[in-house]
């Protein structure tokens, strides 16, 4: 979890530091059509802003990663099982042929958690 909340952390300050890129590009290309700075100044200034567009980049990915790593981590959930088993049906014969499972492989009832309402 606290990789996950300092990617995002991480993510709002790269945010910042591309604006101020962007804003020191423009400002080195204002300066270079005024004969005040080479052109290098602005090579630079690009460069620059390339390398914290892509870290961003880079950054906006692990904070997906860092989600699914959390979300595994606390269970996971990722197959969507209503209206499904949750053995198929081949598993679910060869375990009745060995054992006597009862009712555990055919629930009476497949509860489902309520959804969440928004109440003013």
């Amino acid at each position: 979890m606290v990789a996950f909340l300092r990617s995002q952390d991480e993510v709002k300050f790269l945010s910042e530091s591309v604006k101020a890129a962007t804003r020191s590009v423009d400002i080195s290309m204002i300066q270079y059509r005024e004969g005040l700075v080479d052109y290098q100044r602005v090579l630079d200034t690009q460069r620059f802003q390339r390398q914290e567009q892509d870290l961003l980049t880079e950054i906006k990915g692990s904070v997906v990663l860092n989600y699914i790593a959390m979300f595994k981590a606390l269970g996971g959930g990722w197959q969507i099982r209503e209206g499904r088993d949750f053995v198929p049906e081949e598993t679910r014969k060869k375990m009745q042929n060995r054992t006597n499972w009862g009712n555990l492989l055919t629930p009476t009832k497949l509860e489902t958690p309520p959804a969440h309402e928004n109440k003013p």
